[in-house]
């Protein structure tokens, strides 16, 4: 046995295994009609062959087990289907967005055949918006945005073509082909799912941490307040002599400013103030003549 082929014809797909005495002279056994094996059809032809122990073990004299054959089989059906699974999933998630549905978007998404993580419903508003922008800033960077097929990129590296219309998919790359450039990926997907849900799990700690946050806020204050009063002190009591000399000498400084501004005054005015002074007694002088004339005069 030389390994598991996958054929594909014009009008169908099948399993060939290639068995020869040698491997100069390979003969090709079509599986599903011999009655060898299940009837198993595949649906891909660019994955095989498939490598199995007795090849890998680089004896051309193993056999292959019919438990071997068996396994390879099952397990590419197995890919095939959750890759079509997965392509379904992300066109019902493409669907949604462009439909404008905040709650069909949350469902779609948390569908696990396409398996996103992260997924909260309280954001289901936030996706809706964070897809609508990345859809409407892929649109003018022009290709072909109604066309039905697209190309998904798996984890191992290789890609999967799904048809929107039929919802068929296919392991090699149709001709002709017009890729789909609306359609966003699960990468693109996920990358936004985490954007938003990293901001909403901010906020929720934000605002189940205010208090505390709050009470930090005003212990902090009060130390820093406390801090800068004591270091006020410490200061204030440092320099209290030098504080009381300078304000005894600043008083000082204008007690003599106003006693040489009196002093100075009254040297510039002090023939003025002689003669008041006598107009001021003669005035006196005067009144009191005048009185004890009139009481002389009466008596």
């Amino acid at each position: 046995v030389l390994g598991l082929f996958y054929r594909r014809t014009a009008d169908s797909a099948f399993v060939e295994l290639a068995v020869a005495a040698s491997p100069e002279e390979p003969r090709f056994v079509r599986l599903g009609q011999t009655g060898c094996t299940a009837s198993v059809w595949a649906t891909h032809s660019e994955r095989g062959p498939f490598v199995f122990p007795a090849q890998a073990a680089g004896d051309p004299g193993v056999l292959l087990w019919w438990e071997d054959i068996q396994e390879g089989v099952c397990e590419a059906n197995r890919e095939s289907k959750a890759a079509q699974q997965m392509a379904l999933g992300l066109a019902a998630i493409n669907q949604a967005i462009k439909e404008g549905n905040a709650a069909q978007t949350v469902r779609v998404l948390r569908s696990p055949d396409v398996g996103l993580c992260g997924v909260v419903a309280e954001c289901a508003a936030a996706y809706q918006a964070q897809f609508s922008a990345l859809l409407a800033a892929r649109r003018p960077a022009g290709g072909h945005s109604e066309a039905l097929w697209v190309r998904h990129r798996l984890r191992d590296g290789s890609e999967y073509y799904f048809h929107l219309r039929s919802f068929e998919g296919s392991w090699e790359q149709p001709r002709p082909l017009a890729l789909n450039t609306a359609h966003l990926s699960r990468e693109e997907i996920q990358g936004a799912i985490t954007r938003v849900s990293a901001t909403h799990d901010r906020q929720r700690l934000w605002q189940s941490r205010a208090w505390l946050v709050v009470r930090l806020q005003a212990r902090m204050r009060g130390f820093l307040f406390r801090q800068r009063w004591a270091a006020r002190q410490r200061l204030l009591s440092r320099q209290v002599p030098a504080a009381t000399q300078i304000q005894a000498a600043w008083r000082g400084h204008l007690q003599r400013r106003r006693y040489a501004d009196r002093t100075g005054y009254l040297r510039r005015n002090a023939a003025a103030a002689i003669k008041i002074q006598s107009w001021v007694r003669m005035w006196l002088a005067r009144k009191r003549y005048l009185e004890r004339l009139r009481y002389f005069r009466k008596n």
